[in-house]
């Protein structure tokens, strides 16, 4: 072979041979990033090597550990499930997140969802209670979100965490431009100029409230016209929630007398359903949502066990334990 034909033929394959490495290398960076398996991410961010069980073992943990968190107010999973469910109502009535003024009623352990609010886009949180919690200022539940949103929250990466909160003293600290706490209040009476709001919600809350229909009423003199409220509400007996009807069983002075200054944050009013969902009719909101869930039935014979204030409802309208309501305000 002419010696220059082979020196073309072979300059010709390394050519084709780092064609073919650029395809590849190409092809791999293109690939999304698997994100770490939640068991790994563990080990990777506390530096501690799980305990040596199976892979499917040490998940199981996890997702009994997270279905815990899930349930107990102020972790880091419960308000993230509180961020999703109300952002989700938000972005479904709402045009734009960007400078929405947003008020929640009862955020309970810490002011967590509002940081994820504000992390999402809302230019301003309130968070009104009578009740602050001990462990308010503890920054474990803010170090896990900040793990959490870094590793598997894309959304809430637009904005650097200090926007919402930071870390002084080892406790956590709000952006008081962004977040403001309104403490010590009442639902009913909480300081705030006529028509600003965009957006009030709560979580488990409004059963605790001993004014209601005061603070329905509240509501809708904050909110803007055509502001939207939304909130999710348990009818359960809260001393045993495995007899979620049993406090229907107390006469009303009775009931009331189990509370004093002490335990008044555990006070439930024991409205039902229906009461909810006619306050705010009479406040004048157009409900646009409102679902339902029955813990079990009520037969008339477990009817008449209950409490003469109680005697008026149906067995069916008595057996709610869930109200999800959402309503808007009228516009002018």
């Amino acid at each position: 072979m002419n010696p220059e034909n082979k020196k073309n033929k072979n300059a010709f394959w390394l050519i084709l041979i780092l064609l073919l490495c650029g395809v590849i290398v190409f092809q791999q960076l293109q690939k999304p990033e698997m994100p770490p398996s939640p068991a790994s991410f563990v080990e990777e961010q506390t530096g501690q090597k799980l305990p040596e069980l199976s892979l499917y073992v040490r998940e199981k943990i996890l997702q009994d550990t997270v279905s815990s968190l899930r349930e107990s107010n102020g972790s880091s999973v419960y308000n993230i499930g509180i961020y999703s469910m109300y952002m989700g109502i938000i972005k479904k009535y709402f045009p734009s997140i960007e400078g929405l003024h947003l008020l929640e009623i009862g955020p309970g352990s810490n002011l967590a969802s509002g940081t994820l609010m504000v992390l999402g886009g809302v230019d301003k949180y309130y968070g009104v209670d009578i009740y602050k919690d001990p462990e308010f200022y503890n920054p474990l539940p803010f170090q896990s979100l900040s793990l959490l949103i870094k590793q598997f929250i894309p959304e809430l990466n637009r904005f650097p965490l200090n926007r919402a909160f930071d870390f002084k003293d080892n406790k956590v600290v709000y952006n008081e431009d962004r977040i403001v706490y309104l403490y010590p209040y009442l639902s009913s009476n909480f300081p705030m100029n006529p028509g600003v709001l965009d957006f009030v919600f709560s979580h488990s809350t409004l059963e605790h409230v001993i004014t209601p229909q005061q603070t329905v009423v509240r509501i809708s003199e904050t909110l803007k016209p055509g502001g939207i409220t939304a909130h999710g509400i348990d009818l359960r007996d809260h001393d045993d929630f495995t007899r979620p009807y049993e406090f229907l069983k107390y006469d009303g002075k009775i009931w009331a007398d189990k509370f004093n200054d002490e335990n008044i944050h555990l006070y439930t009013n024991r409205w039902r359903a229906k009461d909810y969902i006619k306050a705010f009719r009479e406040a004048g909101f157009e409900i646009l949502e409102q679902k339902t869930e029955s813990a079990g039935q009520i037969t008339e014979e477990t009817k008449k066990t209950f409490s003469p204030e109680f005697q008026k409802y149906t067995p069916e309208e008595l057996a709610v334990t869930h109200l999800t309501l959402v309503a808007r305000k009228p516009k002018l």
